[in-house]
C-alpha cells in the first residue's frame, strides 16, 4: 500500500507474491514468470542496508554483455555470519564463495543483485530453492560477477542489535 504503483516516485512497479515459501532462487524464479520479466532487473534482500549507488551497479552489470548477475560486494572487518565472495582482481569474475569462517575479513554479498532472468531457467518452478547455497555457486564461471563497494554501509537487520542500528541509520538520514 505504501508504494503502491509507484508513480510518486516516477516508477512503475508490479508485483507478484509467492503462494508458499520459495527460497530466495525459487521466489525470484516465481516473479520473473509471473512478471515475464525479459531483461536484467535489480533484486534485493529485504533484510539489509546497503548504501551503494543502484545506477553503478547497472551500469557495471550493462558493461558486461555475458554478465548472468552482478553482485553488490562490501567489505566487512569480520565476516563471522557471512560467507565471503572471492573475485578476480582483473576481470571482476566471481571466483569462489568461502563459507563461515571466524574472525575473517573480506567482501560480502549485500544482498543486491543484477540479474538476468536466463540466470533463474533452471530454477524449477515452484520449488523451494537458495541463490546464496544452490544457483550462484554453481555459476562460477558463467557470467557471475562482483562490483565492489569499498564505501558503502552495509547493515544486516537479522539481530535485535543490528535492527536498532538500522533504525539509527533511517532516523540520521531524514
Amino acid at each position: 500500500a505504501y508504494a503502491a504503483d509507484g508513480a510518486r516516485w516516477r516508477l512503475r512497479l508490479r508485483y507478484a507474491r509467492e503462494p508458499k515459501p520459495l527460497g530466495t532462487a525459487g521466489a525470484l524464479r516465481f516473479a520473473a514468470d509471473a512478471l515475464d520479466l525479459r531483461e536484467s532487473f535489480l533484486a534485493l534482500n529485504g533484510d539489509t542496508f546497503f548504501s551503494g549507488s543502484l545506477p553503478r551497479l547497472v551500469a557495471f552489470h550493462r558493461q558486461k554483455p555475458e554478465a548472468q548477475a552482478s553482485l553488490a560486494l562490501v567489505r566487512v572487518d569480520r565476516a563471522d555470519r557471512y560467507g565471503t565472495v572471492q573475485v578476480d582482481a582483473e576481470t571482476d569474475a566471481v571466483t569462489a564463495f568461502v563459507e563461515k569462517q571466524p574472525g575473517r575479513q573480506g567482501w560480502i554479498s549485500a544482498g543486491v543483485y543484477v540479474m538476468a532472468p536466463a540466470l533463474l531457467a533452471g530454477v524449477p518452478p515452484g520449488r523451494n530453492v537458495s541463490l546464496e547455497r544452490d544457483v550462484f555457486p554453481r555459476r562460477i564461471g558463467q557470467g557471475l560477477y562482483g562490483c565492489r563497494f569499498k564505501d558503502a554501509v552495509f547493515l544486516d537487520i537479522g539481530t535485535p542489535e543490528a535492527y536498532a542500528q538500522a533504525a539509527s541509520l533511517l532516523d540520521a538520514g531524514s
